[in-house]
């Protein structure tokens, strides 16, 4: 599966739900665009805001969500915080399990105030937008389930995308900036707001260009989001919910050079010499439902190192295997295989290490041969199709699927045309990851350029 199949898939993702939202407003029942853009939170202080803008790049969420090994993991909330400003409080490695969270254990919701201004705690869904609405822009997002034990948190993905007209012609929003922590998520009760957060939580994030012309989408990102009022910091408590996904977007034109200037002088620095042009991007809103139950819990970080990633194998040469966990691969290994048959895999990219991981992966598995400790064929050679950025935290395995094509080597040195011959091989899967970084409230680091590779099977090709 590669980057157009999954970017097809979540454009379908978004038309649906733009489609269930215009008819929920011919009925009555919807969010118009002004009550849905007014329930967007503010960012929270320590990160810079659009407000004072002086101040201030897919794989698709269909497959995101969870691991394509089995049945998916249940997501694991974060630990809630006790106040909405306050250092999260470190995540349990206790092996006992979790009490159940009732909704004794919750927080206080705001109640609505029509004075509040967009996007405050306890704001109306009918307050006065921040900034205008604009529909150039479209935001999917997935659920991993709609349902989540009090004290815990929504498993899911979501992309801002650029709606690109038929005839692929952008029409001045070629070039812009949003922000790096992706859309902000809103959560609302009976039309109050009463949370709001992203996918980034404390880690810092800045702001980011985009360019059409390079990618017509934001990263994917994948992740927890704790259910907590935006009052107290304290669990929302059991009931009905929607939740809306909205972004603030600086639309800058068409013009190349305007491109190059973000990436020359810098997003934050190009956006505070124009405070008054940001939109305001608002997705479908979703139904959730929070219960008692027992909420899960993240593991640990593991150490962030670059172990985990290795040079790409070369035919002729022994593969280095590799030897971190903060990135692992899973797949679904065949026993036997048909000479020249192109089969399906399926697997799953694990980030375990601390904060995010923003990074080039590719999106199906490779696979590469050894006879002898030597490689001796692998996959065709890649694309940038073949790979998406994507943002993601240690909550959720990665959902990685494609083709399972087997070249042997040839005489350049490297998987050619010729199908791999009949016989018993060692294929060890490998995903490919470049251009990432690893990011946490301390900053972030870059990680090497390579491969993760995964466990060793025996396969028999007939």
């Amino acid at each position: 599966m590669n980057e157009h199949d999954l970017n097809a898939a979540l454009g379908d993702l978004a038309r649906r739900g733009a489609d269930d939202q215009a008819a929920r407003m011919r009925d009555g029942d919807g969010l118009s665009a002004g009550r849905v853009a007014s329930v967007a939170g503010r960012r929270r202080r320590r990160r810079t805001t659009v407000a004072s803008a002086a101040t201030l790049a897919v794989v698709g969420a269909a497959v995101v969500a969870g691991a394509a090994l089995g049945s998916a993991p249940e997501p694991q909330p974060a630990a809630p915080r006790p106040t909405a400003t306050s250092t999260p409080t470190p995540a349990s490695t206790s092996p006992a399990p979790a009490p159940t969270a009732t909704s004794g254990d919750a927080g206080t919701l705001p109640a609505g105030d029509p004075t509040l201004p967009f996007g405050a705690c306890g704001a109306l869904a009918d307050a006065v937008p921040d900034v205008p609405f604009d529909d150039r822009w479209s935001i999917a997002t997935t659920l991993a389930s709609p349902e989540a034990a009090v004290g815990g948190g929504l498993q899911l993905t979501t992309r801002i995308d650029v709606d690109i007209p038929q005839d692929w012609s952008p029409i001045g929003v070629g070039t812009g900036i949003w922000p790096g922590s992706g859309p902000e998520l809103l959560v609302l009760r009976d039309g109050v707001v009463v949370g709001t957060g992203d996918l980034y939580g404390d880690v810092p994030a800045g702001l980011e260009g985009y360019d059409v012309a390079a990618s017509a989408h934001s990263a994917v990102y994948q992740g927890l989001l704790p259910l907590v009022s935006c009052t107290d910091g304290r669990p929302l408590p059991a009931g009905q919910y929607a939740l809306v996904p909205t972004s603030l977007v600086l639309p800058l034109g068409d013009d190349p050079a305007t491109a190059e200037r973000v990436r020359t002088e810098g997003a934050d620095a190009v956006a505070a010499q124009h405070p008054d042009a940001w939109r305001r991007v608002v997705g479908a809103s979703l139904d959730v439902v929070v219960v008692d139950g027992r909420p899960g819990r993240l593991p640990d970080p593991v150490e962030s190192d670059d172990r985990a990633i290795v040079p790409e194998p070369s035919c002729g040469a022994p593969l280095v295997p590799s030897a971190g966990r903060m990135l692992t691969v899973d797949v679904l290994a065949p026993g036997t295989v048909r000479s020249g048959v192109t089969g399906s895999s399926a697997g799953a990219l694990t980030y375990a290490g601390p904060g995010r991981l923003r990074a080039a992966a590719q999106t199906s598995p490779a696979y590469w041969v050894l006879q002898d400790g030597l490689v001796v064929g692998g996959p065709p050679a890649m694309t940038d199709g073949d790979h998406a950025v994507v943002d993601v935290d240690r909550s959720a395995p990665l959902a990685i699927a494609g083709p399972m094509d087997l070249r042997a080597c040839d005489a350049w040195g490297t998987p050619g045309d010729a199908p791999l011959p009949a016989g018993e091989y060692t294929v060890v899967p490998a995903v490919q990851v470049t251009g990432g970084e690893v990011r946490t409230a301390e900053g972030a680091r870059e990680l090497a350029w390579g491969v993760v590779t995964g466990k060793p099977f025996t396969l028999v090709v007939e």
